[in-house]
């Protein structure tokens, strides 16, 4: 009978500020900024000595702005940036003498180490895997603005909404000493 005993570490981290500020009676503003890097490191069950790094970061900055002309009579706008990024590498670690491969050995020359991933089948449900399974990115930036009026018993909100998604470039590749 084997026994070993390993690490699984945890880290959520997050940070975040948000500012008010009443300019005048009429005009109210605010800012937020977030930043929340967060990873796990973790043994498979099927072979303790796989491991599955998972990270993750997200930063986000919003700023608003309210103004009241009148009575019935309000604007609103709003601007965020978003930017997340995700990594999940396979890795190894050496438990009771094994040792996987390196990487190099097992992918083709003209294929990136930063950029695959090479598994190994038991049956439907268990692997050993190797390398990089994604590592991708999202930026979004989102304007809103809207206008409010307020019409005897009625209430009329009209307002447009724009956002732009743009893919992350491809960072290279994350190993958990790293972070």
């Amino acid at each position: 009978r084997f026994e070993q005993s390993f690490s699984n570490p945890v880290e959520v981290d997050s940070f975040g500020i948000r500012i008010h500020q009443k300019i005048t009676s009429k005009l109210n503003v605010f800012g937020r900024f977030k930043h929340t890097p967060s990873s796990l490191d973790s043994a498979t069950t099927a072979f303790p000595n796989q491991t599955n790094f998972f990270s993750v970061e997200t930063n986000l900055l919003t700023v608003g702005a309210t103004y009241a002309a009148s009575s019935n009579l309000a604007f609103d706008v709003r601007g965020n940036y978003t930017e997340d990024s995700g990594d999940f590498l396979f890795t190894g670690q050496e438990i009771g003498g094994a040792r996987i491969p390196d990487l190099g050995t097992l992918v083709p020359p003209f294929a990136s180490e930063g950029n695959v991933s090479v598994s190994v089948f038991f049956g439907s449900l268990i692997n050993q895997t190797r390398g990089r399974s994604f590592g991708n990115g999202q930026r979004q930036l989102n304007l809103v603005g809207s206008t409010t009026l307020l019409v005897g018993n009625h209430q009329l909100k009209f307002g447009g909404d724009y956002r732009r998604l743009r893919p992350k470039v491809h960072r290279p590749p994350i190993a958990p000493e790293e972070l």
